[in-house]
């Protein structure tokens, strides 16, 4: 018999991926959980019969010997967790889209994913309890005051999920961007639900809570693709100052990464004790920490 499901199972995967290559990944899994089901219906009834229980097909005959009214129930509730599967499925398929299409990222779509699949099987576990009677209110109620306790003893761990949610939403920046955080400056490597990961100038990983980024002020240095750079040159008070403003802005031009256009421009900032202290400033073109 164990021979037997082995088979079944490698019989039902190839079928499987056969629908799923013809037909794609949603007939695909529908055809997989049938098979499942079929399997796990025909075995009990196999070991029904080796191990000479004949009650356990009586009780499953009592099950399924329904009024008519308990029969429309049953029906309408597989119908209900049906269609919340194929819906999740296919919305499941329009984030895929989203994702090729560089809408949103990886890790949103990952994210999206899970809420679609929670929403689906919470909406449809909502209409089966109200088919059969249940009084959702109560339920309601007790879920509220379970999540109230669990809310009021994680709250830091809320509050950054909340902060991951925001940050997945408002998408201030995404992976790659060259960030300024907390006086932490670094490229982000990672944005989860809880912490946000910076790569340093130092190769030094640093998470960063969620909840800390909302509150707090950040910077991203890649948003527009250019930023200015500042670079301070004291010289003697002797010196020709025309000339060394034209040395200054002739240098800055003959850097590769600096822009043409605004072009470098050069002012005498501040007077000192023994120089002048002239300040070059520059815009360069795709800022990153290593530029």
């Amino acid at each position: 018999m164990a021979l037997a499901i082995v088979i079944s199972i490698w019989i039902l995967a190839r079928v499987a991926d056969a629908a799923r290559t013809r037909y794609g990944q949603t007939p695909a899994e529908a055809i997989k959980t049938t098979g499942l089901i079929g399997a796990i219906l025909l075995s009990i009834l196999a070991l029904t019969f080796i191990w000479q229980v004949p009650y356990v097909l009586d009780f499953l005959f009592g099950l399924l010997t329904v009024d008519r009214w308990t029969a429309i129930k049953q029906l309408i509730t597989i119908a209900t967790f049906a269609v919340a599967y194929l819906g999740s499925r296919i919305i499941n398929r329009s984030i895929d889209t989203l994702e090729d299409n560089d809408a949103i990222t990886e890790h949103q779509s990952s994210i999206a994913y899970h809420v679609v699949d929670v929403g689906a099987i919470a909406l449809a576990s909502a209409i089966a309890l109200a088919l059969w009677g249940v009084d959702l209110g109560r339920i309601f109620i007790g879920a509220g005051a379970i999540t109230a306790v669990m809310a009021f003893a994680a709250r830091s761990t809320f509050a950054a999920v909340i902060g991951g949610f925001m940050l997945l939403l408002a998408r201030p920046f995404r992976v790659g961007d060259w960030v300024t955080i907390n006086d932490r400056t670094g490229i982000v490597t990672d944005v989860t639900i809880f912490n946000t990961k910076l790569r340093t100038a130092g190769d030094e990983h640093v998470l960063i809570p969620n909840d800390t980024i909302t509150e707090e002020q950040y910077a991203n240095l890649s948003e527009n693709d250019q930023i200015r750079v500042t670079a301070e040159v004291g010289v003697d008070y002797d010196s020709d100052l025309d000339a060394v403003k034209s040395v200054l802005e002739e240098t800055a031009k003959g850097i590769e990464m600096v822009k043409e256009s605004p072009a470098p421009h050069v002012v005498a900032t501040a007077f000192g004790d023994s120089a002048i202290v002239f300040e070059t400033r520059v815009w360069i073109a795709r800022p990153s920490m290593r530029r």
